[in-house]
C-alpha cells in the first residue's frame, strides 16, 4: 500500500522491519507505547513477532526507547472501502455488503460511490472536499 495513507513512524518501522513485521508489531502493539530492548535478547516478546535480523534492525534502530505503535486506522479504513467497492463491483448488494463488512448503510454507499468516481477519473478514492459557493452556482 502506498505511504498516503501511513503515519510517519509505520513507514520507518516498515522500512526497518519489513511489511510482515509491521504488521505483526501493530497487531499485537496497536495504540500502545512500545518498549524496544537495547539489544536483542532471547526471550523477548519481540522475537516471537520477528525474525531475528528485523529484530536486531528494531534494536539497533530504536534501542531503548519507546515508540508509539499507530493504530493505522486510516489505512484500515482504505482498505476496507477498496474491498468494499469491489464487492459491490462484482454484484453483491449494499444489505450484503452492510452485513459482510458490519459498517453502516451509508458508509457502504459512500465507499461505492468514491471508488465509482476514482474510477471515472482515474485516481486513487479520497474523501469529496465540499464544492465553494461558486462551485454550487448560488
Amino acid at each position: 500500500m502506498d505511504t498516503k495513507h501511513k503515519p510517519p513512524i509505520a513507514v520507518e518501522l516498515e522500512s526497518i522491519v519489513g511489511r510482515a513485521g509491521l504488521e505483526a508489531i501493530i497487531r499485537v502493539s496497536r495504540g500502545v507505547p512500545l518498549y524496544v530492548p537495547k539489544c536483542a535478547t532471547k526471550g523477548h516478546s519481540l522475537e516471537s513477532l520477528l525474525d531475528e535480523k528485523c529484530f536486531r534492525a528494531l534494536c539497533r534502530a530504536y534501542g531503548g526507547e519507546r515508540i508509539m505503535v499507530p493504530m493505522m486506522a486510516a489505512q484500515r479504513r482504505h482498505v476496507r472501502n477498496a474491498a468494499i467497492a469491489a464487492a459491490r463491483k462484482a454484484g453483491q448488494s449494499t444489505r450484503q455488503t452492510v452485513r459482510e463488512f458490519g459498517v453502516s448503510w451509508r458508509t457502504a454507499q459512500r465507499a461505492n460511490a468514491r471508488a465509482k468516481e476514482a474510477e471515472q477519473k482515474g485516481t486513487c478514492p479520497t474523501k469529496p472536499r465540499q464544492p465553494t459557493l461558486w462551485e454550487r452556482g448560488g
